[in-house]
């Protein structure tokens, strides 16, 4: 099973999606936890998003959500 996590899961404190570091791990780990639970021999694979260009993200300040639109 794939677990993809990306954008949404690394919003900033100030977007209403925003979820603390704690808790994302949490989270993270029940998915892994209640999947292997409810199909025993799966495995589990956490998928990341690619790294990205910070600098030319940080060119679209004030909104960089936008900027990354572009790409």
């Amino acid at each position: 099973m794939l677990v993809f996590f990306g954008a949404n899961d690394a919003a900033a404190p100030e977007y209403h999606m925003h979820v603390p570091v704690d808790e994302y791990g949490d989270n993270l780990r029940s998915i892994v936890r209640r999947s292997k639970e409810t199909m025993p021999g799966i495995t589990v694979v956490l998928v990341s998003p690619p790294p990205i260009d910070e600098e030319k993200l940080m060119q679209c300040v004030p909104s960089p959500v936008v900027c990354l639109r572009k790409f």
